[in-house]
């Protein structure tokens, strides 16, 4: 049975928070336990994030089953990164242009790429061939 996009978007905010919690700390530990090199540190630690959101969203958030874990990677790596422009660009007009708070500028910005985020992934990354298809448990309701 297909998940509604209400279900699946709660579960996306779930990981990604899931993520970003992992994310930082992981810039934590090594920049302060491993004496890792911040910038590195936070390399590393979106790495390891990303990786983990990857497949927890391609299981869990989209129940997604197909053998195509290269191609969808890779699609989802481009769209956390154009996500990421989004947030950089859309928060320094939110501040620089509309002379909002900063912290007013990343709320707008994280709302507007956790949709475009959750969109694309829902649409492209982890779309399967079988979401078009009428189920074929039995003869379809229309008459």
């Amino acid at each position: 049975m297909k998940s509604s996009i209400a279900w699946k978007s709660i579960r996306y905010l779930l990981i990604g928070g899931f993520a970003t919690g992992l994310y930082l700390v992981g810039t934590y530990v090594f920049t302060e336990y491993l004496s890792i090199y911040y910038a590195y540190s936070s390399a590393i630690a979106f790495t390891i994030s990303t990786s983990t959101a990857f497949f927890a969203h391609k299981y869990i958030t989209f129940n997604n089953r197909e053998n195509k874990h290269v191609q969808q990677f890779v699609t989802f790596v481009i769209i956390a990164l154009s996500g990421l422009a989004i947030n950089v660009f859309g928060i320094t007009f939110l501040v620089e242009k509309l002379g909002l708070w900063y912290i007013t500028g990343a709320i707008i910005t994280s709302g507007i790429v956790f949709v475009w985020n959750f969109l694309l992934n829902n649409f492209i990354t982890f779309k399967s061939n079988s979401d078009n298809l009428t189920s074929n448990r039995g003869p379809s309701s229309k008459i």
